[in-house]
């Protein structure tokens, strides 16, 4: 998926919103995040931007359905790269699929979907989901 400089900003966002949900950002997430920026080629003064004004910020959602199915991917591995998925950090993916039209059993379908993709062993505390 190649980005222009404005779409890795808000791309970079989206899942920053996922990883600070629960109100940590964890080992993981921080490292995920540094590499995400680095392959998009956004500053640190870019990132340090997008991360000290999240506060006021929503999910940027993407024009086209490549880009919006994409970004759902993206964000559920960002939730589930500490191991762990938190209540906020699932709501949060869960707002995003329905603002792009689909469903929780859509978004349940993209998380087993990471977690067969075996890219790393994953522990759910919230076996509803």
């Amino acid at each position: 998926m190649k980005l222009d400089k404005e779409q890795a900003k808000k791309y970079f966002q989206n899942l920053f919103l996922v990883a600070i949900a629960d109100g940590v950002l964890a080992t993981e997430e921080r490292e995920l995040l540094v590499g995400v920026a680095m392959r998009m080629g956004l500053s640190i003064r870019d990132s340090s931007e997008i991360m000290r004004g999240i506060g006021e910020r929503e999910f940027h959602i993407p024009e086209n359905n490549e880009q919006q199915l994409q970004h759902l991917s993206d964000i559920v591995k960002t939730m589930m790269i500490d191991k762990v998925i938190h209540e906020k950090e699932y709501e949060l993916c869960l707002g995003y699929a329905r603002k792009i039209g689909q469903t929780e059993d859509f978004l349940q379908e993209v998380i087993e979907d990471s977690k067969n993709q075996n890219w790393y062993k994953f522990k759910n505390p919230y076996p509803n989901h």
